[in-house]
This record gives C-alpha cells, structure tokens and sequence, in this order.
C-alpha cells in the first residue's frame, strides 16, 4: 500500500509503506512544536502565536488534503491545541498566575474531566471491538467529548513541555493509524461514521493528565489486539468446508461435447442425403 493511497482496505503490517503516512504526520507535528517552541520564546503576544499556529495548520492541511488517513487524523490540529492550551498556561505563569488553579476542588474537577473523557471514549471503541453494538450516535458522542476538551482547557492548571506534547503526538497518530486500518478486520461499520469517529476516540491521549493517559492506552492496546485477533481468526476460516457436498461443473465434460458434434454433424448429412432427387 502506498502513501499516498492510505486506504483501510486490504491493509497489510508487514509492508513498510504501510507506516509513511503516519511517520511524515509524525515529523510534521515535531516541526510544529519545535517551530511554536522558537516562536513563542521570541515573540510575546499570544493572539501573534496564535494566528502563526493556524496558519501552519491551514496550509498543511492543504498540502496533504489527498491523503485519507491524515484527513481522518485532523492533520496536525490535535497537536497544535495541545501546543497552544500549554503555551497559554505558560504565558500566563511567567505573567500573573491562573487563579483559578488555587483549590483544591479545580484539581478535582480537572481529574474527573480527564477520567470521564478517557472512559468513555475507551467505552465507544469497546462497542466496536467487542461488537456490543451500543446504540450511541457518533456526532453526539463528539460533541460531547468536544465539551470535555473546553473543560479541560479551561481547568488545566500544568504546563505540558514541548517533549512531552511530541510523545503524546506519537501516542495518538499511533492510535488513529491503528483504529482507521482495523476498518478491514471489522463486519458491520458504517464507513463514514467510523472514520468521522477516529480522530475524537483517540483525542484524549494529547490533552488527559499522564496517568489517565498511560491507562488508556493499556486499554486501547488491548482493544486494538482484539479486533486483529478476531479478524484473522475470521479470516482462517473462511476456507472451504471440506464436508460440503462437491458443487456440479457447469461445464459438460470434453467427451460429450465432442459426441454432440458428431451426432449434430451425421444428422446435417441425413438430411442433405434425402433432400436429393
């Protein structure tokens, strides 16, 4: 499978080429942070930061809109959030501190938020590894997960570094390249709604707090395990039942073919015989 052809179907591992789209995701998000690092550390006004980090976003998307499994990723818009809700914590601590981040109750809050948001987005990938066929509409479930990315943005009180968001990077485009080709393993999924959905379940591994984050990547690990496991127990058998009766070829055999032309042909003559006077 080529790069530039990252279709879920007829996926194969053991292919090299497999893997080229989600490495130049995962130098293209490295580039992002290193170049918003630099940025940041010379420029001070956040709305600036912020236009720059659209920007790059925009033509990106742009450049790579061909590819299937970076539109399915969000490009690199995952990773510029996490960039910029950290690079907002830390501009407001090298300035006045958040105030919100003095009790302990936010903490709490936050904690819930990050638990819920992985919870549940482990629980919607189960639905489909397992096949419990939980009646849960994708876009509701996002928007519902989007509301707990603003909670959280707007709770985190811990300034994430710039190695840091390059490991969670690596973890979550991992996680999308995984989820989007295990499309061939599973029986029964809407397409569209399954590939709209890859990007929001594996959302929460750029932003939740690292033991939350460790967590669900134990689940998703195994969950992922699943569903190839099942798809190639699947695939074994579906060979030919050796006890089911033998099918009739369509085909007569050669023999008969050659006697019903002999016979067409002696009749031909019988009947130019009796036509002559």
């Amino acid at each position: 499978m080529a790069s530039s052809d990252d279709s879920a179907c007829e996926v194969d591992f053991r292919l090299v080429t497999t893997y080229i789209p989600v490495l130049m995701l995962l130098m293209r998000s490295g580039l992002l942070v290193v170049v918003v690092d630099v940025c940041q550390r010379a420029v001070t006004w956040p709305s600036l930061l912020f236009v720059l980090v659209v920007v790059l976003v925009y033509f990106d998307a742009y450049l790579f809109r061909a590819q299937r499994l970076n539109r399915v990723c969000g490009f690199l818009a995952p990773v510029a959030l996490g960039v910029y809700v950290s690079a907002r914590y830390k501009t407001s601590a090298e300035g006045a501190p958040l105030t919100h981040c003095a009790g302990l109750h936010v903490a709490a809050m936050h904690w819930a938020v990050d638990l819920l948001w992985a919870v549940t987005s482990s629980c919607f990938l189960a639905s489909q590894a397992l096949r419990l066929r939980i009646p849960v509409d994708v876009v509701s479930a996002s928007m519902a997960w989007a509301a707990c990315l603003v909670a959280h943005a707007i709770l985190a009180c811990s300034y994430t570094t710039p190695g840091e968001v390059v490991c969670r990077a690596v973890f979550y485009y991992v996680s999308c390249m995984i989820h989007y080709y295990s499309i061939s393993f599973l029986d029964g999924i809407d397409r569209n709604s399954f590939a709209f959905a890859v990007m929001h379940v594996s959302l929460p591994m750029m932003f939740v707090e690292i033991y939350v984050l460790l967590g669900s990547s134990l689940v998703f690990a195994f969950l992922y395990a699943r569903i190839y496991y099942d798809g190639m127990a699947r695939d074994r058998g579906c060979g030919t039942d050796p006890h089911a009766p033998a099918r009739r070829s369509a085909t007569p055999p050669r023999g008969v073919l050659v006697e019903s032309s002999d016979l067409v042909r002696e009749l031909r003559l019988a009947q130019a015989t009796s036509r002559e006077p």
